[in-house]
């Protein structure tokens, strides 16, 4: 029998095209050929027989077909679909197909997304779909997940090499409540996942448990960016624990993470994201452990330029990579255990923050540093040029320590105090530096100046007896020591990369500084002059200083002449004052000169005496 059908309704399902070519004999169909479309424009055609049963027929069918659109096909079907299947696109296959039409097994291999797929096993009842019970394995092999990813949208791993991707899966239980497991390799590690599918019709959810494992972190992120190049070439291998709950309905996609090795840090916490048309709304809750930032970060020499005046090396010129903070909002609550960022130690620090339209703003941060207490609010604006403004406090913390993670040498301790606030623009580093503004006020209690030793000075300029001694006695008071002081205040004003210090006195164990100071951001480059003056010398001239050239490396000029020749003259002066001069009452001489008197000869006062010899 040949038919030929303009459209057919067939298990609730609307056929086009319809042409069979039938053989039948006794209580068996033989299909020589048979072909459709259907509603959704997929191509069917098959051959094989099909057997009458006592109540429900049966066959054995060789099949192909082709689908435009597999997510329409499977929505068709009224069944649990998930929200990937969208981006798969078109679909062709071919295999055997047998059993009774309520269940059936499936042999069928096909090519999908630019890689194969295989499906096996029981695939549910054909006269009633959402009543059927599934056994399936399925395979997908894919060449490239570049490709792969580019396919369903996910375009930040589309880089890196090529690497083959293997998936393994097997889906049993109800059509309407699928059991999920499978595992794969993807991205160079693999993959294990366990959970279950369910529902239909825009209703369907997923929770699924996921093992991720990888051997080197560091090759992973090179997947998603491919120029990463941290400062440990090896951050160690990658060890992940996650719940993945998916509700379609409301389009939310929770991610659970329990406590999960990431290289040489230790996560864990919660990811809620709705997947708005628009701007998607991610709500973050994680703690990160023990966290080396800095050996997640390239280099310090990556990328950035040589600095004006110094030629000293600092600040980048790339431009910041702040797009992605553009294309989402969402809540950020973040604590850790310790978080480094060489220098910088940050303990027990928590980051509360929220994103809106491309502004990040820092309601808190809060932390250990330097001992200290500190505290930041601020935002940040990347819908054009960044734009950052940051208030910030820092309370009784090791000043030395500050100022060596800051500036490379602790030349001040004590008890540092540190409040201000500040802006600065641009689309770099340098471009941000060079562009701060602000004012800060610095307050350091009981602390002492590391290096100079006024009161070692004072008390050799007081022992000194003479000029010699003067020399050695400076440069040793400027080379070793310190010099207490009670109270320093500074404060400090930015405009456009350029830090100026107001003029500030203090009083210092044994004598008072007066200083004025500047640093350039941009340049890195520092400026500051000054005089000394010692208490117990108030008529002595200062100490001149002159401190300045790149931050990290500064040199440092004195001119202790003045204060050197002073007491030079007051030591020669003392000299001359501690000669004991004798009367003229005191002085004796001989009353006869000229001859030496004879000690035989007693003389008489009336004796003559002898004309004495003209010169």
């Amino acid at each position: 029998m040949k038919l030929a059908l303009g459209r057919l309704s067939a298990f609730g399902q609307e056929l086009r095209d319809v042409q069979l070519v039938l053989d039948r004999h006794m209580d068996a169909l033989t299909v020589e050929r048979a072909a459709f479309k259907n509603q959704e424009g997929a191509d069917f055609g098959f051959s094989g027989r099909v057997q009458a049963g006592d109540d429900i027929p049966g066959i054995d069918m060789l099949v192909r077909g082709s689908l435009p659109d597999l997510a329409r096909a499977v929505d068709a079907l009224a069944v649990t679909s998930l929200p990937f299947l969208r981006s798969v696109g078109s679909v062709t296959f071919e295999g055997r197909i047998a059993g009774a039409l309520t269940d059936m097994e499936v042999d069928l291999g096909g090519q999908l997304a630019g890689g194969r797929l295989t499906a096996r096993g029981k695939a549910g009842s054909v006269l009633d779909p959402k009543a059927g019970i599934l056994d399936m394995d399925l395979t997908v092999d894919h060449p490239s997940h570049r490709a792969l990813a580019a396919r369903f949208g996910f375009d930040a791993l589309a880089h890196g090499d090529a690497l083959p991707v293997h998936l393994e899966a097997q889906l049993s239980g109800p059509a309407m409540g699928l059991d999920v497991a499978g595992e794969g390799r993807l991205l160079g590690g693999q993959m294990d996942v366990t959970g279950q599918m369910a529902g239909h019709d825009g209703a369907q959810t997923l929770e699924l448990d996921i093992t991720a494992t990888h051997p080197e972190l560091a090759q992973l992120v090179r997947q998603v960016i491919p120029d990463y190049r941290p400062r440990k070439a090896e951050l160690g291998p990658l060890s992940g624990h996650l719940s993945v709950a998916y509700d379609a309905s409301s389009h939310r996609l929770g991610l659970k993470i329990a406590p999960s090795e990431m290289g040489p840090s230790r996560v864990s916490g919660t990811l809620d994201v709705i997947l708005a048309k628009d701007r998607p709304f991610l709500t973050a809750e994680l703690d990160l452990g023990a966290m080396p930032l800095s050996d997640f970060l390239p280099p310090a020499s990556t990328g950035i330029m040589p600095a004006r005046k110094t030629g000293t090396r600092r600040w980048s010129q790339e431009p910041l990579a702040l797009e992605g903070l553009r294309g989402f909002d969402g809540t950020l609550a973040l604590a850790a255990q310790v978080m480094t960022l060489d220098p910088w130690k940050l303990d027990a620090p928590v980051v509360e923050a929220r994103l809106d339209q491309g502004v990040l703003t820092l309601d808190a941060v809060t932390g250990k540093l330097f001992g200290g207490d500190l505290s930041m609010s601020g935002a940040l604006d990347v819908g054009g040029v960044p734009d950052l403004s940051l208030t910030y406090a820092l309370k009784d913390s090791r000043f030395a320590d500050m100022l060596k993670a800051t500036l490379g040498h602790g030349i001040i301790d004590g008890q540092g105090s540190v409040a201000g606030a500040f802006s600065a623009k641009g689309n770099s580093q340098f471009d941000m530096v060079s562009s701060v503004s602000g004012q800060s006020r610095v307050h350091i209690q009981n602390g002492a100046l590391i290096g100079v030793d006024l009161p070692g000075l004072v008390r050799g300029l007081k022992s000194a007896s003479s000029a010699k001694e003067l020399g050695a006695l400076a440069f040793n008071a400027f080379s070793s020591g310190q010099t207490p002081f009670t109270d320093m205040t500074v404060d400090l004003q930015a405009q456009k990369g350029l830090v100026q210090m107001a003029p500030m006195r203090t009083a210092l164990a044994a004598g008072q500084m007066e200083s004025r100071a500047s640093l350039d951001l941009g340049a890195w480059a520092l400026s500051m002059t000054g005089t000394v003056r010692l208490e117990d010398y108030p008529d002595a001239p200062p100490i001149g200083f002159d401190l300045g050239g790149a931050v990290s490396n500064p040199t440092i000029a004195l001119d202790t002449d003045p204060l050197l020749r002073w007491r030079a003259s007051q030591l020669a002066t003392s000299v001359f004052k501690r000669l004991d001069i004798p009367g003229s009452d005191l002085l004796k001489a001989p009353d006869v000169v000229g001859t030496k008197p004879r000690p035989d000869v007693p003389l008489k006062e009336d004796a003559p005496t002898e004309t004495p010899p003209k010169p």
